[in-house]
């Protein structure tokens, strides 16, 4: 099972999707722009379409609560602190010229909220499902990331419950945004997902191994024994990339000529197919060949 099962045993996220996409779709039939009541609507479907009860999770600025930190009015009012998200998305779009900002906001909201929804879904399993390897992890990061913040903060990149959520949210908002917007962005929100799937991926390491390892350095070797050990090269390569772990040379080589395809639209044969097949599919066809 990897990280987006467990977080959806359920499958509720497909009508989370569904849900999300009738309000996207309904602010841009109306050239609307971002306001409270859209950012009201996509938290309340967020609540309402999960299999467990994280509402303790989110909480208001005055509360002190690290876990599952949900500040909505800096959500809606601090649009500064999302310049480093604008310009990746204003990269993204350069290949596909869009200049719908209206519909950069409702990515940009949308996936934030997600994202730190997903904080509060982590924070749960770790309490109630230590019969699994990512909860432990998660657990394994909440701890890391109170006793020692400027640790999680300088490598927040590479803790397995930001990479997980950045999936997650990325994930949903790909199929949300292609569901609205159609052939109007073809390949946008595929290369974001795509471009935080393989951030920190190499030939010869891994997101998890290279935060395994930087734990070693700093003395949090108590990690170690929770990697996933081995057994998980024989799961498909989908569930291997999710979850971070290595993954052989052939394999990478296979998953970088996915994201190179969705940004060079030069063979347009190529193109066009990989416009109408899911990611998903395209990645675990590799175990078929």
């Amino acid at each position: 099972m990897n990280e987006l099962d467990l977080m959806d045993k359920s499958k509720n996220d497909y009508q989370l999707v569904t849900e999300l996409s009738k309000i996207v779709r309904s602010y841009k039939n109306k050239n609307k722009p971002v306001d409270r009541n859209f950012v009201d609507s996509v938290l309340l479907s967020c609540i309402k379409n999960d299999v467990v009860d994280v509402k303790n999770g989110i909480k208001s600025s005055d509360d002190n609560d690290v876990f599952g930190y949900f500040d909505i009015d800096s959500i809606f009012i601090n649009y500064s602190l999302f310049d480093g998200y604008f310009k990746d998305l204003k990269e993204a779009d350069r290949f596909n010229n869009l200049g719908d900002h209206n519909m950069l906001y409702y990515h940009l909201i949308i996936s934030t909220i997600i994202h730190e929804y997903t904080h509060a879904k982590q924070y749960y399993l770790s309490c109630n499902r230590l019969d699994c390897i990512f909860p432990k992890i998660y657990n394994f990061c909440f701890d890391v990331s109170v006793t020692n913040p400027s640790f999680y903060q300088f490598y927040y990149d590479f803790f397995p419950i930001e990479r997980s959520a950045n999936i997650r949210s990325y994930y949903l908002c790909y199929h949300i945004f292609e569901r609205v917007y159609g052939n109007k962005s073809p390949m946008l929100f595929r290369i974001l997902f795509m471009n935080y799937l393989l951030k920190e991926y190499d030939v010869d390491f891994s997101p998890l191994g290279e935060f395994n390892n930087i734990c070693n350095q700093y003395g949090y070797g108590e990690l170690n024994a929770l990697m996933p050990n081995y057994e998980m090269l024989e799961d498909n390569l989908w569930d291997r990339v999710i979850a971070g772990v290595s993954v052989m040379p052939d394999e990478y080589a296979y998953l970088r000529k996915i994201h190179f395809d969705m940004i060079n639209d030069d063979d347009a044969v190529n193109w066009s197919k990989m416009k109408n097949s899911s990611i998903k599919k395209m990645i675990m066809d590799y175990n078929k060949k």
